[in-house]
Protein backbone atom coordinates (compact mmCIF):
# COMPACT_ATOMS: atom_id res chain seq x y z
CA UNK A 1 0.00 0.00 0.00
CA UNK A 2 1.38 3.05 -1.15
CA UNK A 3 1.70 5.29 2.46
CA UNK A 4 2.40 8.79 0.66
CA UNK A 5 0.36 11.62 1.58
CA UNK A 6 -2.00 12.67 -1.51
CA UNK A 7 -3.36 16.45 -1.39
CA UNK A 8 -6.20 17.46 -2.37
CA UNK A 9 -6.96 21.11 -3.59
CA UNK A 10 -10.65 21.96 -3.44
CA UNK A 11 -12.20 24.09 -6.41
CA UNK A 12 -11.53 27.16 -5.73
CA UNK A 13 -15.40 28.27 -6.62
CA UNK A 14 -16.67 25.57 -4.12
CA UNK A 15 -15.01 26.86 -0.98
CA UNK A 16 -17.63 28.60 1.51
CA UNK A 17 -14.58 30.14 2.93
CA UNK A 18 -13.05 32.00 -0.32
CA UNK A 19 -16.48 32.63 -1.32
CA UNK A 20 -17.52 34.93 1.69
CA UNK A 21 -14.07 36.59 1.87
CA UNK A 22 -13.88 37.36 -2.00
CA UNK A 23 -18.06 39.08 -1.51
CA UNK A 24 -17.15 40.89 1.54
CA UNK A 25 -14.20 42.28 -0.52
CA UNK A 26 -16.08 42.97 -3.66
CA UNK A 27 -18.78 44.85 -1.39
CA UNK A 28 -15.95 47.48 -0.06
CA UNK A 29 -15.12 48.61 -3.59
CA UNK A 30 -16.87 51.71 -4.89
CA UNK A 31 -19.61 51.44 -7.62
CA UNK A 32 -17.56 52.41 -10.91
CA UNK A 33 -19.94 54.43 -12.68
CA UNK A 34 -18.66 54.80 -16.98
CA UNK A 35 -20.48 58.02 -17.41
CA UNK A 36 -18.97 61.26 -17.28
CA UNK A 37 -20.13 63.76 -14.48
CA UNK A 38 -22.09 66.19 -15.97
CA UNK A 39 -21.55 70.33 -15.04
CA UNK A 40 -23.13 71.91 -17.27
CA UNK A 41 -26.95 72.32 -17.24
CA UNK A 42 -28.13 71.44 -20.71
CA UNK A 43 -31.84 73.37 -20.02
CA UNK A 44 -30.12 76.45 -18.74
CA UNK A 45 -30.72 79.94 -21.09
CA UNK A 46 -27.45 81.58 -21.02
CA UNK A 47 -28.97 85.03 -21.19
CA UNK A 48 -31.18 84.02 -18.01
CA UNK A 49 -27.83 82.80 -16.52
CA UNK A 50 -26.15 86.35 -17.05
CA UNK A 51 -29.23 88.57 -16.14
CA UNK A 52 -29.15 86.55 -13.10
CA UNK A 53 -25.25 86.76 -12.47
CA UNK A 54 -25.25 90.48 -13.02
CA UNK A 55 -27.14 90.77 -10.44
CA UNK A 56 -25.00 89.40 -7.83
CA UNK A 57 -21.71 90.85 -9.99
CA UNK A 58 -22.92 94.63 -9.11
CA UNK A 59 -23.33 93.67 -5.29
CA UNK A 60 -20.26 91.44 -5.25
CA UNK A 61 -18.08 94.36 -7.27
CA UNK A 62 -17.34 91.10 -9.45
CA UNK A 63 -16.49 89.88 -13.12
CA UNK A 64 -18.66 87.77 -14.72
CA UNK A 65 -16.65 84.53 -16.60
CA UNK A 66 -18.82 82.61 -18.74
CA UNK A 67 -17.34 78.92 -19.79
CA UNK A 68 -18.87 77.50 -22.70
CA UNK A 69 -18.50 73.71 -23.23
CA UNK A 70 -20.36 70.55 -22.95
CA UNK A 71 -21.01 67.95 -20.52
CA UNK A 72 -19.14 65.35 -23.38
CA UNK A 73 -15.95 67.43 -23.03
CA UNK A 74 -12.81 66.16 -21.64
CA UNK A 75 -11.13 69.41 -21.65
CA UNK A 76 -14.49 71.40 -20.34
CA UNK A 77 -13.97 68.58 -17.29
CA UNK A 78 -10.72 69.07 -16.52
CA UNK A 79 -10.50 73.12 -16.36
CA UNK A 80 -13.95 73.10 -14.20
CA UNK A 81 -11.99 70.31 -12.17
CA UNK A 82 -8.66 72.85 -11.78
CA UNK A 83 -11.10 75.51 -10.76
CA UNK A 84 -12.17 73.42 -8.05
CA UNK A 85 -9.04 71.68 -6.88
CA UNK A 86 -6.23 74.85 -7.16
CA UNK A 87 -6.31 76.67 -4.09
CA UNK A 88 -5.14 79.52 -6.07
CA UNK A 89 -7.36 79.37 -8.82
CA UNK A 90 -10.29 78.77 -6.92
CA UNK A 91 -9.93 81.75 -4.39
CA UNK A 92 -9.56 83.95 -7.32
CA UNK A 93 -12.94 82.76 -8.99
CA UNK A 94 -14.72 83.24 -5.75
CA UNK A 95 -13.31 86.92 -4.48
CA UNK A 96 -13.69 88.46 -8.08
CA UNK A 97 -15.67 86.38 -10.47
CA UNK A 98 -19.33 84.86 -10.51
CA UNK A 99 -18.63 81.81 -12.91
CA UNK A 100 -21.59 80.77 -15.11
CA UNK A 101 -21.08 77.13 -17.08
CA UNK A 102 -22.84 78.16 -20.50
CA UNK A 103 -23.89 74.67 -22.12
CA UNK A 104 -23.56 74.71 -26.01
CA UNK A 105 -24.51 71.13 -26.47
CA UNK A 106 -25.70 70.26 -29.84
CA UNK A 107 -26.79 74.17 -30.68
CA UNK A 108 -27.82 74.96 -27.71
CA UNK A 109 -28.07 79.01 -26.82
CA UNK A 110 -26.43 79.34 -30.14
CA UNK A 111 -27.50 82.68 -30.68
CA UNK A 112 -26.07 83.44 -27.10
CA UNK A 113 -22.98 82.03 -28.14
CA UNK A 114 -22.49 83.74 -31.45
CA UNK A 115 -23.59 87.19 -29.39
CA UNK A 116 -20.45 86.61 -27.19
CA UNK A 117 -17.93 85.34 -30.45
CA UNK A 118 -17.88 81.85 -29.01
CA UNK A 119 -19.44 79.62 -31.83
CA UNK A 120 -16.29 79.23 -34.03
CA UNK A 121 -13.86 78.36 -31.33
CA UNK A 122 -12.78 74.61 -29.24
CA UNK A 123 -13.93 74.27 -26.01
CA UNK A 124 -14.27 75.44 -23.42
CA UNK A 125 -14.01 78.76 -24.34
CA UNK A 126 -13.90 81.75 -21.87
CA UNK A 127 -15.51 85.22 -22.23
CA UNK A 128 -15.04 87.45 -19.29
CA UNK A 129 -18.22 90.06 -18.90
CA UNK A 130 -18.35 93.53 -16.60
CA UNK A 131 -21.31 93.40 -13.45
CA UNK A 132 -23.16 95.18 -16.40
CA UNK A 133 -22.94 92.10 -18.90
CA UNK A 134 -20.31 93.99 -21.24
CA UNK A 135 -18.08 91.92 -23.01
CA UNK A 136 -14.27 92.55 -21.69
CA UNK A 137 -12.15 89.74 -23.61
CA UNK A 138 -12.46 86.18 -24.71
CA UNK A 139 -9.65 83.23 -24.54
CA UNK A 140 -9.11 80.20 -26.44
CA UNK A 141 -8.47 77.81 -23.85
CA UNK A 142 -5.94 76.29 -25.89
CA UNK A 143 -3.54 78.85 -24.83
CA UNK A 144 -3.96 77.94 -21.55
CA UNK A 145 -3.08 74.14 -21.79
CA UNK A 146 0.07 72.22 -21.26
CA UNK A 147 0.40 68.39 -22.36
CA UNK A 148 -2.68 66.66 -21.19
CA UNK A 149 -3.95 69.69 -18.34
CA UNK A 150 -4.19 73.66 -17.71
CA UNK A 151 -1.37 74.86 -16.81
CA UNK A 152 -2.37 76.43 -13.17
CA UNK A 153 -0.29 79.40 -13.24
CA UNK A 154 -1.54 80.43 -16.69
CA UNK A 155 -5.06 79.93 -15.66
CA UNK A 156 -4.22 82.49 -12.78
CA UNK A 157 -2.54 85.13 -14.53
CA UNK A 158 -5.70 85.53 -16.82
CA UNK A 159 -8.04 85.77 -14.23
CA UNK A 160 -6.10 88.02 -12.37
CA UNK A 161 -5.49 89.84 -15.86
CA UNK A 162 -9.08 90.82 -16.24
CA UNK A 163 -10.43 91.26 -12.16
CA UNK A 164 -11.97 94.44 -10.97
CA UNK A 165 -9.47 97.09 -10.41
CA UNK A 166 -6.89 95.31 -12.46
CA UNK A 167 -6.86 97.87 -15.23
CA UNK A 168 -8.43 101.57 -14.95
CA UNK A 169 -10.42 103.04 -17.25
CA UNK A 170 -8.63 104.11 -20.13
CA UNK A 171 -7.99 107.02 -21.71
CA UNK A 172 -8.88 106.15 -25.24
CA UNK A 173 -6.96 107.11 -28.61
CA UNK A 174 -7.75 106.63 -32.04
CA UNK A 175 -5.10 104.65 -33.55
CA UNK A 176 -4.53 103.94 -37.58
CA UNK A 177 -4.03 100.37 -36.63
CA UNK A 178 -6.03 98.15 -37.56
CA UNK A 179 -6.82 99.96 -40.95
CA UNK A 180 -10.43 99.13 -41.68
CA UNK A 181 -11.34 98.95 -45.26
CA UNK A 182 -15.52 99.15 -46.15
CA UNK A 183 -16.24 96.48 -48.96
CA UNK A 184 -19.79 96.40 -49.52
CA UNK A 185 -23.76 96.38 -48.27
CA UNK A 186 -25.47 93.46 -48.74
CA UNK A 187 -29.24 93.66 -49.09
CA UNK A 188 -31.38 91.52 -47.18
CA UNK A 189 -35.27 91.09 -46.65
CA UNK A 190 -37.52 93.77 -44.69
CA UNK A 191 -34.56 96.59 -45.96
CA UNK A 192 -31.98 95.04 -43.39
CA UNK A 193 -28.63 95.31 -44.99
CA UNK A 194 -25.43 93.84 -43.74
CA UNK A 195 -22.42 95.74 -43.83
CA UNK A 196 -18.94 93.85 -44.77
CA UNK A 197 -15.68 95.47 -43.98
CA UNK A 198 -12.04 94.32 -43.73
CA UNK A 199 -9.53 94.97 -40.57
CA UNK A 200 -6.35 94.62 -41.66
CA UNK A 201 -2.87 94.41 -39.05
CA UNK A 202 0.33 96.01 -39.74
CA UNK A 203 1.88 95.24 -36.75
CA UNK A 204 3.98 92.37 -35.55
CA UNK A 205 1.52 90.94 -33.49
CA UNK A 206 -1.79 89.73 -33.51
CA UNK A 207 -4.94 91.88 -32.15
CA UNK A 208 -8.02 91.21 -30.46
CA UNK A 209 -10.27 93.87 -31.06
CA UNK A 210 -14.15 94.50 -30.13
CA UNK A 211 -16.71 96.40 -32.41
CA UNK A 212 -20.08 97.43 -30.50
CA UNK A 213 -22.72 98.51 -33.02
CA UNK A 214 -25.51 100.09 -31.11
CA UNK A 215 -29.16 101.04 -32.69
CA UNK A 216 -32.35 101.84 -31.88
CA UNK A 217 -33.63 98.55 -32.97
CA UNK A 218 -30.84 96.67 -30.94
CA UNK A 219 -27.15 96.05 -30.48
CA UNK A 220 -24.46 93.59 -31.68
CA UNK A 221 -20.76 92.97 -30.52
CA UNK A 222 -18.30 91.75 -32.47
CA UNK A 223 -15.14 89.98 -30.98
CA UNK A 224 -12.42 88.78 -33.47
CA UNK A 225 -8.72 88.80 -34.01
CA UNK A 226 -6.55 89.91 -36.44
CA UNK A 227 -3.23 87.94 -37.17
CA UNK A 228 0.11 89.38 -37.37
CA UNK A 229 0.57 91.15 -40.63
CA UNK A 230 -2.81 89.68 -41.89
CA UNK A 231 -6.41 90.58 -42.05
CA UNK A 232 -9.94 89.27 -40.96
CA UNK A 233 -13.13 90.28 -42.35
CA UNK A 234 -16.11 91.12 -40.07
CA UNK A 235 -19.53 92.74 -40.32
CA UNK A 236 -22.68 93.67 -38.61
CA UNK A 237 -26.29 94.79 -39.43
CA UNK A 238 -27.73 98.24 -40.18
CA UNK A 239 -31.24 98.71 -39.65
CA UNK A 240 -33.56 100.72 -42.08
CA UNK A 241 -33.78 104.15 -41.16
CA UNK A 242 -31.42 103.83 -37.96
CA UNK A 243 -27.63 105.75 -37.30
CA UNK A 244 -25.14 103.20 -36.03
CA UNK A 245 -23.38 104.30 -33.22
CA UNK A 246 -20.29 102.59 -33.49
CA UNK A 247 -17.21 101.96 -31.06
CA UNK A 248 -14.73 100.61 -32.04
CA UNK A 249 -11.84 99.19 -29.79
CA UNK A 250 -8.43 96.72 -29.63
CA UNK A 251 -8.60 95.22 -26.53
CA UNK A 252 -4.67 93.59 -26.77
CA UNK A 253 -1.97 93.88 -27.12
CA UNK A 254 -2.60 97.24 -24.68
CA UNK A 255 -3.01 99.43 -24.07
CA UNK A 256 -6.68 99.71 -24.98
CA UNK A 257 -7.19 102.26 -28.01
CA UNK A 258 -10.03 102.51 -30.70
CA UNK A 259 -9.84 102.10 -34.41
CA UNK A 260 -11.81 103.98 -36.59
CA UNK A 261 -15.49 102.07 -38.20
CA UNK A 262 -16.84 104.54 -40.61
CA UNK A 263 -20.14 103.30 -42.34
CA UNK A 264 -20.52 105.37 -45.70
CA UNK A 265 -22.98 106.17 -47.62
CA UNK A 266 -24.36 103.59 -50.14
CA UNK A 267 -23.76 105.94 -53.18
CA UNK A 268 -20.07 105.16 -54.36
CA UNK A 269 -19.50 103.60 -51.00
CA UNK A 270 -17.84 100.26 -52.69
CA UNK A 271 -14.15 99.87 -51.34
CA UNK A 272 -13.88 102.74 -49.36
CA UNK A 273 -10.99 102.76 -47.12
CA UNK A 274 -11.78 104.09 -43.34
CA UNK A 275 -10.49 106.73 -42.32
CA UNK A 276 -11.44 108.74 -45.26
CA UNK A 277 -9.41 111.75 -44.15
CA UNK A 278 -5.74 110.95 -45.76
CA UNK A 279 -3.07 112.03 -42.83
CA UNK A 280 -6.06 112.36 -39.89
CA UNK A 281 -6.61 110.25 -36.64
CA UNK A 282 -9.53 112.30 -35.44
CA UNK A 283 -13.04 110.45 -34.78
CA UNK A 284 -16.10 111.06 -37.55
CA UNK A 285 -19.85 110.72 -36.03
CA UNK A 286 -20.84 108.38 -34.14
CA UNK A 287 -17.35 106.38 -34.04
CA UNK A 288 -16.00 108.99 -31.98
CA UNK A 289 -18.53 109.18 -29.66
CA UNK A 290 -17.51 108.38 -25.49
CA UNK A 291 -18.03 105.66 -23.61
Amino acid sequence: MDQTMKTRILPTASCPCFLAVLTTLLSALPAVSAEKPKIYDETANGDKQVADATVIAKREHKHILLQFGANWCGWCLKLHKLFESDKAVHDELGTNYVLLLIDVNQDHNRDFAVKHSADNHGLPFLVVLDGDGKVLTTKDTSELEEGDHHNPQKVLAFLRAWQPGAFTAPQFSFAPNPKVTFISFDGLDGGLKRAYFRAENSSPSELLCRVHVEQSGGSETANFSVPARGSTPFSFFVRPGDTPQITAEVLHPGPVSRFLVRLPNEDGAANRTQPGRKGTNSAPGPAGSGR
